[in-house]
């Protein structure tokens, strides 16, 4: 199993959110990365308060402090 930076984590979860909101699948495409290890990184983000979603999500993480 490789192990991804936490960088490059950053940024691919980063693609998930607005304004690029890529799908999983596209990202697990591009990337090279699995869809399921995909989705268990956005869930965990999500669980830690670095990703929300509805049309008035906020973004908790000092990384991602906007507001949609």
């Amino acid at each position: 199993m490789k192990r991804v930076s936490k960088e490059r984590k950053e940024a691919i979860l980063a693609k998930m959110m607005p304004p690029h909101n890529m799908s999983v699948p596209a990202l697990a495409e591009e990337t090279g990365i699995s869809a399921k290890t995909l989705y268990n990184w956005r869930q965990v983000a999500k669980r830690k308060g670095c990703v929300e979603q509805g049309d008035n999500a906020i973004y908790t993480s000092p990384k991602f402090s906007w507001k949609v």
